[in-house]
């Protein structure tokens, strides 16, 4: 009888000890939004995910008519914003719309290969090809 008593006691004991943890350390949970005019956000955010970028290009005229492809890409290659067959005497511009993170575009036309910053919202590309004295 004495080892249930113990029994008893010790499950009185063990039960009495459990209780529900009342100090709910989570943190308040913002106010639910159901319309968008509600959205609170700073002055300076940028909704935008995209940027326009021009392409102003200087046609080069040549003795032999030239015609390559006009290539807009990443700099990784990975991604193309444009592509065109195009006459090197073509002197216009181009739009590409290219994601808000991309920072640099490529540009290739044959030979020439030129890499410019996208921070500006226009480009002035040209065929011509700085050399380097050795």
């Amino acid at each position: 009888m004495k080892k249930i008593s113990l029994g008893i006691a010790l499950a009185v004991l063990g039960l009495a000890s459990c209780k529900k943890d009342t100090n709910d350390k989570t943190e308040p949970t913002p106010a639910a939004v159901t319309n968008f005019n509600e959205l609170k956000t700073s002055q300076s955010f940028d909704w935008k995910t995209s940027k326009e970028i021009t392409i102003n290009i200087a046609g080069l005229q040549t003795i032999a008519p030239v015609v390559g492809t006009f290539t807009v890409t990443s700099t990784d290659g990975k991604t193309t914003f444009y592509q065109a067959l195009q006459a090197m005497d073509y002197s216009g511009s181009v739009k590409v719309t290219v994601p808000s993170h991309i920072t640099d575009l490529h540009i290739n036309f044959g030979t020439v290969q030129k890499t410019f910053s996208t921070s500006q919202s226009t480009i002035n590309f040209d065929y011509l090809m700085s050399v380097t004295e050795e």
